[in-house]
Order: C-alpha cells, then sequence, then structure tokens
C-alpha cells in the first residue's frame, strides 16, 4: 500500500487524499490549522461557489497566461462528474441564476463537513495543528516531510498549502517556499480578486454602485485586459467584479510603481460617445445643467465629482460648456483615468497569485519535474482564475487529479 501525506486540508487537499484513499493508497493529511478546510469556509461568501456554467472549452481564456495547464485536471473533474462527485457527497450541486452552481445547502460549512466525513470513511487520517516544515528527499526521490523535528515516511507527498490569501486561515505560502527549496522556480506571490486603491476618488463617494461599468489596464508592450461589470466605489478606491478580475494582474504591475486603469462608468459608452452626448445636450436641451443631465446616466454624487474634476461647477449649462472643459468632461466620462496606489492587501485578497511555477509541473499527473514522489494541486501553483466558481473547481480537479497520479 503506497504511503502518501498530503500537505494541506483545504478544497484541493481534501480532494487530493479522497481520490488517492479511493486508489488504495494508505492517506494522511497533515493540516497547519486546528480544524480542516478552514478556507474553504470563507468561499463564495460562505455558501461555497463550486463551479459554473460555462463549458469547459471556455474555462483556458478565463485562465489567460495558465490556460492551457489546466485542461487535463479539469477533464479528469469535468462539471458532470464533479457534480455527481457532490451528489455522492451529500451535498447536490445546484444553478439558480443560470450561471453559477453551489451547493443545495448553500453552506461552505456544510460541504467541508461532507468531504471530512468521507476522507474518515476512507480511513484517511486528519492530523491538524501540524505545520509541515520540510520535504525531505533521499536517493532522488522524496522520502518522507517533517513536522519540526518528527520525520514522516512516505513514498509521494501531494503539496496543497501555498497561497497567501485570507492569511487569518492560515495561509503561509509554505508549499511554495518549500518547493523552492527543492529547486522548483516560483513567482512572487500577489494578491488577486481584490479591491484596488487610488487617490483620485474621494471617500465621499464610497458606497456607489455602477451596475455595468468596463475597466481597461495595459501593461507596457502588452495587450490591454478588460474588466466588466458592477463596480464599487468604497473608502479608498473601487471593487465589484468589475476589478476583481483584473486586481491580480494590477497588483504584479504594482511592483514597479504606481500604475493605473481606464474607466468607463457605463461599458460600451466611450469618451467618443460622449463627446456626441454632450454635443447634442447642447443643441437640444442647452438650458440644462451639465450635472442634471448626467443623472439620468450616473449617480448624482459621482456626476458633481466629474464636473468639477473636468474644471466646471455644478451649474453649467450644456449650451454655455466651454469646448476644453467638453473634451475633459468626455474623458472622464469614458475613460477616467485612475492611479491605483495598492490593493487592499491580504486580508481581502481571494485567491494569490504566484506561487510554483506550472514549467515545473507535469499538467497530466500533476507531479514535480524535478523531484520524484511530489506532487502539487490547487493555490500552491501560479495558476489562478476569475471570480465565480473558476478556483474552486480548480482546486478540487487539480487535487483528484495528483491524488489518483500519487496513489499509482
Amino acid at each position: 500500500m503506497k504511503r502518501i501525506v498530503v500537505m494541506g486540508a483545504g478544497p484541493a487537499g481534501l480532494a487530493a487524499a479522497i481520490f488517492a484513499a479511493r486508489c488504495g493508497a494508505d492517506v494522511r493529511v497533515l493540516e497547519r490549522n486546528d480544524q480542516p478546510g478552514k478556507k474553504l469556509l470563507v468561499t463564495g461568501g460562505g455558501h461555497c461557489n463550486v463551479t459554473n456554467a460555462l463549458p469547459l472549452s471556455g474555462w483556458p481564456a478565463g485562465f489567460g497566461r495558465r490556460g492551457r495547464f489546466i485542461t487535463p485536471a479539469l477533464n479528469r473533474l469535468p462539471h458532470a462528474t464533479l457534480g455527481e462527485w457532490f451528489a455522492a457527497l451529500g451535498q447536490p450541486l445546484t444553478c439558480r441564476d443560470g450561471r453559477h452552481y453551489f451547493p443545495e445547502s448553500n453552506s461552505a460549512k456544510a460541504v467541508r463537513d461532507a468531504l471530512v466525513a468521507e476522507a474518515k470513511n476512507l480511513g484517511i487520517r486528519i492530523e491538524t495543528s501540524r505545520r509541515v516544515t520540510g520535504i525531505a528527499v533521499r536517493d532522488g526521490a522524496v522520502a518522507a516531510v517533517t513536522v519540526g523535528e518528527e520525520e514522516i515516511p512516505c513514498d509521494a507527498a501531494i503539496v496543497t498549502g501555498g497561497g497567501k490569501s485570507y492569511p487569518g486561515t492560515g495561509s503561509t505560502f509554505d508549499g511554495a517556499v518549500m518547493a523552492e527549496r527543492l529547486g522548483h522556480r516560483v513567482s512572487p506571490a500577489c494578491p488577486g480578486l481584490v479591491g484596488l486603491q487610488t487617490p483620485d476618488l474621494p471617500d465621499t463617494l464610497a458606497g456607489i454602485v455602477l451596475p455595468d461599468a468596463l475597466l481597461r489596464f495595459r501593461e507596457k508592450g502588452a495587450k490591454a485586459i478588460e474588466g466588466r461589470g458592477e463596480l464599487l466605489l468604497t473608502h479608498t478606491g473601487i471593487s465589484g467584479p468589475a476589478v476583481l478580475d483584473l486586481s491580480a494582474t494590477v497588483a504584479a504591475a504594482l511592483g514597479m510603481g504606481e500604475t493605473r486603469v481606464a474607466i468607463a462608468w457605463t461599458a460600451g459608452v466611450e469618451t467618443a460617445d460622449w463627446l456626441a452626448r454632450l454635443d447634442g445636450w447642447r443643441r437640444q436641451r442647452g438650458d440644462r445643467p451639465i450635472a442634471t443631465l448626467l443623472r439620468d446616466a450616473l449617480p448624482g454624487r459621482l456626476a458633481r465629482y466629474l464636473c468639477e474634476r473636468s474644471g466646471l461647477s455644478e451649474t453649467v449649462i450644456a449650451a454655455a460648456l466651454p469646448g476644453a472643459a467638453r473634451d475633459r468632461l468626455a474623458t472622464n466620462l469614458g475613460a477616467f483615468s485612475a492611479r491605483i496606489s495598492a490593493t487592499d492587501g491580504w486580508d481581502r485578497a481571494m485567491i494569490t497569485r504566484g506561487g510554483v511555477d506550472v514549467r515545473d509541473v507535469d499538467p497530466k499527473t500533476m507531479a514535480s519535474r524535478i523531484v520524484p514522489g511530489l506532487y502539487f494541486a490547487g493555490e500552491v501553483l501560479d495558476v489562478d482564475g476569475p471570480c465565480g466558481g473558476y478556483n474552486l473547481h480548480w482546486a478540487f480537479a487539480s487535487g483528484a487529479l495528483a491524488g489518483e497520479s500519487a496513489s499509482r
């Protein structure tokens, strides 16, 4: 019977343990927290958004730079198989909005408890308050993992703990650090799916929600990326779906200094469209204040601020709108340039960008290309997807593939 140690009892670690045990392996899970699945409890706002309805053919584009790497794991645990697995665990999935799949229990805790119960039924030992401090390699392959001074022999080790998001749940990047010691390339960690801070929006705008905004971000020499959806103005900057999917890329760019994003407060209405609209107002509604006219499209506080930022008082009527001010206002409406000075930090980040470089991992097995007997799954890898079930499905799928591969 093959002895496997899984480091981390999050979604990837529990999936890896369960699938390895089903293949006949003797599995031991070591978790640094005082309970398993602590980070799983906060996913989907505590409701556990397991996956989404997008066909797997569309997933690589969502994962961008790591899109090709995820395919074998997702093919091992596609939507239908994932759904069957959850149903067998007593947590059938449901899609109430036509897009996102949640457990019928609507409870991340119920999912965690079901996974733990299944692990125990399979004879898996889950040991909490056990922080792995090293991986021993002998004769060119994994031989044991260490917990302090204790050495635990094993034939294979699966590293699943490695992100830094939600540090209160025990995330420390330990797995990536250990992988680096063994010769793997590791990308620096940046917070992802997180709000962004800007000095260009005053805190008096906090609480405003734009239902369908569009953000653009362009790194030097790279193609612009976009985020579209609801945009929330906060006391420190911007958040919401339109921001979250861009945030990891912006966070990485912040390592080179302050950067900028362009905001179209209404998606599909660009600067040129606003110029045409302002000219139309000047001809047809010239006696109305610009700030008043803007309230048909934007919240009043935001409309007043954009007028002020464009050098206009809120009483200026459309017929008296100066040409230079018109151009500034159209730009602020269709492509507002917001300096980004920081993210909202690890405490608010949902995922981690960075970790073990996938070039050192075989996507067909999740095995290390450097150390035989070493496998990876979940957030320890430099793989991250957008908001909406992508990352949790990836965690379960990569864990399943790693567990089966390690047990062979």
